[in-house]
């Protein structure tokens, strides 16, 4: 059975479960057929994030809605499909009445006609694998949802789960495949030892083998393994045999750095600094999409990134045409809890912001870490796994770092571990037989206790751990 390892509540919720493929809990990968290669969340600074529209009423379209953004991702499972209708009927009837502009209202209700009328057709996560394979009870289940949405995310699939009992390599058409080497998380085919690790492999897309699709360092050269995967997936390293990875070194593989660093909001739903409200001017036009301080800039300087992860950094006000004016730069780091310096001489610290007195279109800020939800995946030295999922209130800078979750998994065991998910896709739901409330799950096995809620009802990928129904388990 899975062992709870640490739940606490404060700051706030976070959970780490240990599952022993010893004892028969294996893992396994799920993902949403024909999502195999996207489409990518793109993200400029200049706009929300945004994605090619699933249902377009031209070539090209876009669109920036949540909603949008999870057309046509599997539901997580098959019990949530009532609420995930319920959820776009209410999304759906609210924008119906909305006093949006009418482009803007009509491309919404469009994009959520769509969400509501796909859902009877969608496939669960839950329900796949109980399909596959009858003979497993599930135990536990945790989000994969950056798997053929961000870049740096890849996966192989060589188990009856891909389509048709099929192998399947899922990458964006964007991924210089055979340039990197990707941090993953590997389950090997029965008989390895160990069942499960986390190493460097290289993805090659044009194989004509199973075995060449996949390649792992040994003996001082690159080998093919294709054969021998059940399952790799690709993620953001952030612990390296036993040590925390220095995440500033690798701000390039992060799609959204609002995840690392916390960025006030140039144009918030309600008002500004207590002024105003959407559309606001910014970049040239009218806007209702979030603007965030510095992350157009930051997206197109990789060295700035690195710099603002360890200090102060400038910024400009009009970047790009950013176009802010001082009250508005004012306006939202107040918002977002940043203090103003005025003295130049005082060095900044973390949650602090200064006008450059000679140039006020520069901006010198010395940006707060982010504390986001987070999905973490680790392995210990003995092979067992270790899962973290925890929530997290950026705006109000309640909840965890990247860097600090990542050293509760470490300290908790894990000798390697991934960065999985990120934000409001953070969730976890295991068989742990507590005082938790309860999620029924397809195959007729035991209700999993959700430790760390589910806040949304569909992604593209999700991990499953489950046992034999009548396998013997080791001591």
């Amino acid at each position: 059975m899975p062992a709870p390892v640490i739940y606490e509540r404060v700051p706030t919720l976070l959970s780490i479960v240990q599952f022993d493929p010893r004892r028969g809990e294996e893992m396994f990968l799920t993902f949403t057929h024909g999502r195999e290669n996207g489409p990518e969340i793109k993200r400029t600074g200049r706009a929300s994030p945004f994605m090619e529209h699933l249902y377009p009423e031209t070539p090209g379209e876009v669109t920036s809605h949540p909603d949008g953004l999870r057309l046509r991702s599997w539901l997580i499972q098959e019990a949530r499909r009532d609420e995930d209708l319920k959820t776009g009927l209410a999304a759906l009837a609210k924008a119906r009445a909305s006093k949006a502009r009418p482009a803007e209202k009509r491309k919404a209700v469009r994009t959520l006609q769509a969400y509501v009328d796909e859902n009877p057709r969608l496939a669960a996560h839950d329900a796949e694998f109980a399909n596959v394979y009858p003979q497993y009870e599930i135990v536990g289940q945790q989000g994969c949802g950056d798997l053929s949405m961000n870049l740096w995310h890849v996966a192989f699939i060589n188990s009856p789960l891909a389509l048709d009992g099929k192998t399947a390599l899922v990458f964006l058409h964007g991924e210089p495949l055979g340039a990197r080497a990707y941090s993953c998380l590997v389950k090997w085919k029965p008989g390895a030892d160990p069942a499960m690790t986390i190493e460097d492999l290289k993805f090659n897309s044009h194989g004509t083998t199973t075995d060449d699709k996949v390649w792992t360092w040994r003996d001082g050269k690159w080998q093919c393994c294709g054969n021998r995967i059940e399952f790799a997936v690709s993620a953001k390293q952030v612990i390296r045999d036993g040590k925390p990875a220095r995440i500033s070194r690798r701000t390039h593989q992060y799609s959204d750095l609002r995840h690392l660093l916390q960025m006030p909001n140039l144009n918030p739903d309600g008002p500004l600094d207590g002024k105003g409200k959407r559309p606001r001017s910014y970049f040239g036009g009218e806007t209702s999409d979030d603007i965030w301080i510095g992350e157009a800039q930051l997206i197109d300087d990789i060295n700035l990134q690195r710099a603002a992860m360890t200090g102060p950094v400038f910024v400009s006000r009009l970047h790009q045409g950013l176009g802010a004016s001082v009250d508005q730069v004012n306006g939202a780091m107040r918002d977002g809890g940043y203090a103003e310096v005025k003295e130049s001489w005082d060095d900044l610290g973390p949650g602090q912001y200064r006008f450059v007195a000679e140039d006020d279109r520069l901006v010198e800020v010395y940006f707060r870490r982010s504390c986001y939800g987070w999905s973490m995946v680790g392995l210990d030295d003995v092979g067992r796994v270790l899962c973290l999922a925890c929530q997290g209130n950026p705006r109000e800078g309640q909840g965890h770092s990247l860097a600090a979750a990542a050293r509760r998994l470490r300290d908790a065991g894990a000798r390697n571990a991934l960065l999985i998910d990120e934000g409001f896709d953070a969730f976890q739901a295991v068989l742990l037989g507590g005082a938790y409330p309860k999620m029924r799950v397809a195959g007729g096995g035991p209700e999993l206790d959700e430790i760390v809620p589910l806040r949304r009802t569909r992604l593209r990928a999700t991990f499953l751990f489950a046992r034999g129904r009548a396998a013997e388990v080791r001591p």
